[in-house]
């Protein structure tokens, strides 16, 4: 699954040579944009620095666009909870804050589904697992 991840960052990345300016987020959004990438964070084990030193810096070296949302959900290992991080140009930031979740469960992944439809509503909703593959 490790290989997963780094093809569908990948995959963005090269989006974003085809199509310069593509990507944005600024503030959780009313309107419908194209697309939301969603990610699924589980940090709550030894991934947690991979999240913060490689991840993270990459999503954040994507242009901006207003027709794209990029948004994750972070559990992390050495914190209580869990938070909601939209991925801008240059920067990330946390928006809400959750009590502790199971990433690991199917519940926690709907709850996961939902609020990006909600929250980020869009035409097209793209989420990645972050996580060791089980």
């Amino acid at each position: 699954m490790g290989n997963m991840r780094g093809i569908c960052i990948a995959a963005a990345l090269s989006i974003t040579l085809v199509m310069p300016g593509l990507f944005m987020v600024q503030g959780v959004r009313a309107e419908t944009v194209s697309w939301t990438i969603g990610l699924y964070v589980n940090g709550d084990n030894d991934l947690e620095s991979n999240w913060d030193d490689d991840s993270l810096p990459m999503l954040e070296n994507i242009p901006a666009n207003a027709d794209l949302n990029i948004v994750a959900a972070v559990d992390r290992y050495d914190e209580d909870g869990c938070d909601l991080v939209e991925i801008t140009y240059g920067s990330s930031e946390v928006v809400a804050s959750y009590a502790e979740k199971n990433f690991g469960d199917g519940a926690t992944l709907q709850w996961f589904i939902t609020q990006m439809d909600t929250l980020y509503p869009s035409d097209n909703l793209a989420v990645v697992i972050w996580n060791h593959g089980g």
